[in-house]
């Protein structure tokens, strides 16, 4: 199956992504081996306020 190529327009924004690779990047910050479950809980909840 061939997938479809997305053509952008020269100089529009994808906020969409922007907000995606933000999230990601927090994420890679985020050290599992320290984190309690409140701090688990506190950033989840920060992405999903990030994605809105």
């Amino acid at each position: 199956m061939k997938k479809k190529i997305k053509s952008k327009l020269i100089g529009q924004v994808d906020f969409f992504n922007l907000k995606l690779d933000e999230i990601a990047r927090e994420l890679d910050k985020v050290n599992l081996n320290e984190l309690t479950p409140i701090d688990a809980l506190n950033t989840l909840v920060r992405m999903k306020e990030k994605m809105k």
